[in-house]
């Protein structure tokens, strides 16, 4: 049914979205084969590319620092706007561990500046710093950010007890074009266990198994 494909499609989709974080750190350890349109990490990165945004400025609350954007599934830069000689710019902002904070900014080494600021991630939140001191930058802060996938939805019409596709409705996969097949072979999977045809599963399964393991040779 419509409603069981839409179920199907948004945990196929997530379950490949969520892969492409796994397979970035195998092949950022893998050489580069110099090649233009064939690399593995350059095509990946490609596909994470298609989820990627902008925050606006960040709201502040004191005592808690900047909210991060409510769509955000993976922070990416931070940035913040200081003005050193009178000349306004954004300086990118190190992460360090919630655990670490208090040596950085008393060590003379690491201590955070105007040019060098430093955040921590608490939640749902950020705490910046740019001096050798606890108090927090308040100041305009923006970020990059990895958004999750939006929800696929096979929108219909019931038309003499049959549901008719429905454009207007619909919402598409976000995926890369180059997982289409991947995709399907995932959703044939699901259906498989559903329908409880076990050989439509393992054929699903296998499939999406071994185009993932022809990705990585």
């Amino acid at each position: 049914t419509p409603q069981e494909f839409n179920i199907y499609a948004n945990m196929a989709q997530l379950h490949i979205f969520e892969q492409y974080f796994y397979d970035l750190n195998q092949f950022a350890r893998m050489p580069v084969n110099g090649m233009e349109y064939s690399d593995s990490l350059d095509l990946l990165n490609e596909k994470i590319s298609l989820f990627k945004s902008n925050s606006d400025p960040l709201t502040f609350s004191n005592p808690n620092g900047h909210n991060l954007p409510a769509n955000l599934y993976r922070l990416g830069t931070v940035e913040c706007a200081s003005s050193i000689s009178g000349i306004a710019e954004w300086y990118e902002a190190t992460q360090i561990n919630a655990d670490r904070l208090s040596l950085a900014i008393k060590s003379n080494l690491t201590a955070p500046t105007e040019a060098r600021p430093v955040y921590i991630q608490q939640g749902r939140r950020i705490r910046v710093y740019r001096t050798n001191s606890f108090n927090l930058f308040s100041q305009q802060v923006r970020c990059t950010f990895i958004t999750q996938p939006r929800k696929v939805t096979w929108g219909y019409v019931v038309v003499k007890d049959k549901a008719l596709y429905d454009p207007v409705s619909s919402d598409n996969f976000q995926l890369h074009a180059s997982d289409a097949s991947e995709l399907v072979y995932t959703i044939l999977s699901y259906a498989g266990i559903t329908i409880k045809h076990p050989n439509l599963s393992q054929l699903g399964g296998g499939l999406a198994a071994g185009k993932s393991a022809q990705e990585k040779l």
